[in-house]
C-alpha cells in the first residue's frame, strides 16, 4: 500500500516553517540605512567637506568612535566584520588573508538579523597593520603619524557579512581618512622684544598644508611645574619628550631648583638656587640675569666651566651628561632656554600655547601673556585645515622687556606738552623741541642697550 499524499502535508508544512525561520539560502542582506555616522568624542570637520569624516590627531588621542546603524537580514551563521584599506577592495579574500593583504579588521561580531548600532574605534582604524585583526587593540601610540604625509591619507571602511572566507550579500563602504599631523615645521624662527610679549617671525616650509600657526612658550617656572606634576597634561609631554631626547624629565626636575621655591619666573634670576642643574645636564645656571655667562649654560662633559657660580644663588652642579655633545642636545635649542619641554620636530603640547593665528600664510605673530624679565623658550608650529598641529620649529630664547614709548621718553626729558604736537604753543616751541631731541636720544640709547633675543 502506498503512502497517502495527505499524510505528507503536515511534514511538508513543518519543513516550510523551518526554512522560513532560517531565511532563504543565499539571500543575506546588509545595509546602512543612514550613511551619516554619529561621532563620539569628536565632531565632524565641517571646514572641509572632503575630510568631514576624517580622523585627526585630536580625534585619535580622544579614543573617539564612529557609530553606524546596520540593518541585517538572513545572516544566520555569519559574522558582521568591518575592514579598512587605503585603496584595496577588502571584499576580495586575498586582500584580507594573504601575505600581501592590504586591509586590516576593526570590528567583528556575530551578525544579528535586525537593525542595531555598532561602534568603530578611531585608534583601531589608525593601527594600519595590513592583514591584522585590530578591533579593540588600537592605542594612543597608533596616533603617531609615522610615515603619513602632512595632508593625510584617504581610507575606506568595508562592512561585510562573512562566513569564513565566504562573503554573504554585498559589501557596503564608507569613506573616511587619517590626517594625524599638520604642516611641516617652519624655519628661521626669531623672537623680538616687546612689553609682556614677544614678536615672533618664521619662514613657512610647507605652503600646501599650512592654514595657520600656533606659538609655544616655556619658562623655567613652567619646567618646574611640570616636574612637580602641575601643568595640565604637560607632564605627559615631558615623558614623551624624554622618550625621544632621553632627558626631558631630568631637565624639568633640574629646573625646579632654578625656578626656586619662591617661584622665580626667570631662569637664573639669582642663580640656580639649590642645585639648579641637578642632573639635568646642560645647565641652567644661566639664563639671562643669573650670570652663568660663560660655560654656565653650556659646559663640557658634565662641568659648567668657569660659569659654575651663578650670581648669588649658589653653584650649578653640571652633573651628569652636562656636555651638549655627549647628551645629544640639538643645536636647534639654545642652552640658555633649553628647558626640555619644547622639542624641535615633535608635536607640541597645547598647554604651552602662547599665540595663534588662522590667516592662510602668516609668517609672524605675537606671543602674549608673558612676564617682563622672564626668559622663555619659544617655538612655532603650523596647523592645517583640520587644526592638526605640525612638528615644532627650531627653538629660540626671548625675554620680554618694558618698552619706553617716544612720549614717555619725551616726558622724562622735561617735555610738558600734554596731547602731542598739537599741544605746542609758539612760546614754548624751542624748549619743547629741545625735549624732543633729548627724548629721541634717550629712546635710541635704551634700544641699543636692550639685550637681543
Amino acid at each position: 500500500m502506498g503512502i497517502s499524499p495527505y499524510r505528507t502535508l503536515p511534514f511538508a508544512g513543518a519543513m516550510t516553517a523551518l526554512l522560513s525561520l532560517a531565511g532563504p539560502v543565499g539571500a543575506q542582506s546588509l545595509d546602512i540605512p543612514d550613511p551619516t555616522p554619529i561621532r563620539h568624542g569628536a565632531t565632524n570637520h565641517t571646514q572641509s567637506m572632503e575630510k568631514k569624516y576624517w580622523i585627526t590627531h585630536a580625534d585619535c588621542m580622544a579614543d573617539s568612535t564612529f557609530e553606524f546603524d546596520v540593518r541585517i537580514q538572513s545572516a544566520n551563521g555569519y559574522n558582521l566584520e568591518v575592514w579598512v584599506s587605503q585603496e584595496a577592495d577588502c571584499s576580495q579574500v586575498d586582500e584580507r588573508t594573504s601575505g600581501s593583504a592590504s586591509c586590516w579588521r576593526v570590528y567583528s561580531a556575530d551578525a544579528l538579523n535586525t537593525t542595531y548600532p555598532i561602534e568603530i574605534r578611531a585608534q583601531d582604524i589608525a593601527t594600519r597593520e595590513n592583514g591584522a585583526h585590530k578591533e579593540n587593540r588600537g592605542t594612543e601610540e597608533d596616533c603617531d603619524p609615522g610615515d603619513l604625509p602632512s595632508g593625510g591619507r584617504s581610507l575606506k571602511l568595508f562592512f561585510m557579512l562573512l562566513n569564513g572566507e565566504e562573503l554573504g550579500g554585498t559589501a557596503r563602504t564608507f569613506d573616511t581618512g587619517l590626517d594625524l599631523k599638520g604642516p611641516g615645521a617652519p624655519e628661521d624662527v626669531t623672537a623680538g622684544v616687546a612689553e609682556d610679549k614677544l614678536a615672533v617671525s618664521w619662514k613657512i616650509t610647507d605652503t600646501e598644508d599650512w592654514n595657520g600657526y600656533r606659538i609655544y612658550c616655556v619658562s623655567a617656572a613652567d619646567a618646574a611645574a611640570v616636574a612637580a606634576g602641575g601643568v595640565g597634561n604637560a607632564a605627559e609631554t615631558a615623558d614623551a619628550a624624554s622618550d625621544t631626547t632621553g632627558r626631558a624629565r631630568e631637565k624639568a626636575a633640574g629646573f625646579a631648583g632654578a625656578a626656586g621655591a619662591a617661584g622665580a619666573s626667570a631662569a637664573g634670576m639669582g642663580g640656580a638656587a639649590t642645585g639648579g642643574a641637578a642632573t639635568g645636564g646642560a645647565a641652567t645656571g644661566g639664563a639671562a640675569t643669573g650670570g652663568a655667562a660663560t660655560g654656565g649654560a653650556n659646559g663640557t662633559a658634565g662641568s659648567t666651566g668657569t660659569g659654575g657660580t651663578t650670581g648669588t644663588g649658589g653653584t650649578t652642579d653640571g652633573g651628569e651628561g652636562g656636555a651638549d655633545s655627549e647628551s645629544g642636545e640639538s643645536s636647534d635649542v639654545p642652552a640658555a632656554c633649553d628647558f626640555g619641554l619644547l622639542v624641535p620636530g615633535e608635536i607640541p603640547d597645547a598647554a604651552f600655547e602662547c599665540g595663534s593665528g588662522d590667516a592662510r600664510l602668516d609668517e609672524g605673530g605675537m606671543a602674549r601673556g608673558l612676564n617682563d624679565g622672564t626668559t622663555y623658550a619659544v617655538a612655532v608650529a603650523g596647523v592645517d585645515l583640520l587644526d592638526n598641529p605640525g612638528p615644532l620649529s627650531n627653538v629660540v630664547c626671548g625675554t620680554p622687556q618694558p618698552v619706553t614709548t617716544f612720549y614717555e621718553a619725551y616726558r622724562e626729558a622735561g617735555g610738558t606738552a600734554g596731547g602731542g604736537f598739537c599741544s605746542f604753543s609758539l612760546s614754548r616751541a624751542p624748549a619743547s623741541f629741545a625735549a624732543l631731541a633729548i627724548a629721541a636720544g634717550l629712546l635710541g640709547a635704551r634700544r641699543r642697550r636692550r639685550p637681543r633675543a
